[in-house]
């Protein structure tokens, strides 16, 4: 009996040692998982913007259906730099699989991002899926990194940086498909580092640089297999990646970041999926990503909504835009 309390024990602080080691870095909230780790998807509905098209050639003038699928999706990343207004929101869970029990921790959050002329502004909440997850990830001191609120604002015309504000453990709500949040933000100076500066991302004309819809590089030397149908009846273009995780260079501005919370990791598939107006802009992105490490496995699955009309681009529309725009304006003389 002793040596099976002893061998109990030791199991025991092997498992919290990988979940400390490993660092559960991600995220949770707003559209309660089944406990199977499923993502309950939101509805949203998105029109077909009415730009004028960017698309000028046509499949028939590339060699390969590759070729013609990375010039659709960099026709895409161009339109919404140069598009004046745009909104779009992302839904994505990440669950957390612990090799030694299978057992899965779907974890999950919403973002909301707003362009409109030099201002850009940005919202990521996340919120324990269920009391008992929130309770057992809190125990590991993951309240940083799993329950959170975060805003930032920049405007290319008055400011250099992105400024961002993070506080811990808002309080997120669902009714009838309506997000409601809850943050105490005046406590977000006590958040390791914030509120902080940070790097400005591309979104804009006139900036330097390309706009890219992932972080991962999507080019003729990571892309393995691409694939283009049509659906006409709705009139937009699917167009599917599957990227090489063998290559560095695919997840080259990302994998610090996976390394973060999932120590020596690397990542095993990478899927994109876009929907692309036949104008050429974004109309949805269905992305699932896996990584791993001897550990643990992660399966990041992301939806994106791209919204364009006046309504979804106003951001007096957004709980908690003006107040960071008036917090980061504040800032500018200090």
């Amino acid at each position: 009996m002793a040596q099976k309390k002893k061998i109990f024990i030791i199991v025991a602080v092997v498992l919290i040692i990988v979940l400390l080691t490993t660092g559960l870095t991600v995220y949770f909230v707003v559209f309660n998982p089944k406990r199977n780790g499923e993502q309950q998807r939101a509805t949203m509905q998105t029109d077909k913007p009415q730009f004028e098209s960017v698309l000028t050639r046509s499949q028939e003038e590339f060699a390969s259906e590759k070729e013609y699928a990375l010039y659709l999706y960099e026709s895409a990343c161009k339109a919404f730099q140069n598009c004046n207004k745009c909104a779009y929101v992302d839904d994505y869970v990440t669950t957390t699989i612990i090799k030694l029990g299978g057992t899965p921790i779907p974890c999950q959050g919403c973002r909301f991002t707003v362009k409109t002329g030099t201002e850009f502004y940005y919202a990521d909440y996340s919120s324990g899926a269920s009391k008992d997850v929130e309770k057992f990830l809190n125990t590991f001191g993951q309240a940083e990194s799993t329950l959170f609120a975060q805003r930032s604002y920049t405007d290319l015309e008055t400011m250099d940086y992105l400024y961002s504000e993070k506080v811990l453990r808002p309080t997120v709500t669902v009714d009838d498909g309506k997000l409601d949040v809850e943050a105490d933000w005046s406590q977000s100076n006590s958040v390791g580092g914030y509120p902080k500066r940070e790097g400005t991302p591309i979104f804009h004309s006139s900036q330097e640089g390309t706009f890219q819809q992932t972080g991962m590089i999507i080019t003729a030397e990571t892309v393995t297999g691409a694939t283009v149908t049509y659906n006409s009846e709705l009139g937009y273009y699917i167009v599917s990646f599957i990227l090489d995780v063998n290559n560095p260079k695919t997840s080259e501005k990302l994998i610090d970041n996976l390394r973060a919370g999932l120590s020596n990791g690397k990542y095993t598939s990478v899927t994109k999926i876009y929907q692309i107006w036949d104008n050429g802009y974004f109309r949805q992105c269905d992305s699932m990503d896996y990584a791993s490490n001897s550990l643990m496995e992660l399966k990041l699955d992301f939806k994106t909504y791209f919204k364009y009309s006046e309504e979804d681009c106003n951001p007096d529309n957004y709980k908690y835009f003006d107040e960071v725009k008036q917090k980061a304006l504040a800032q500018l003389d200090q």
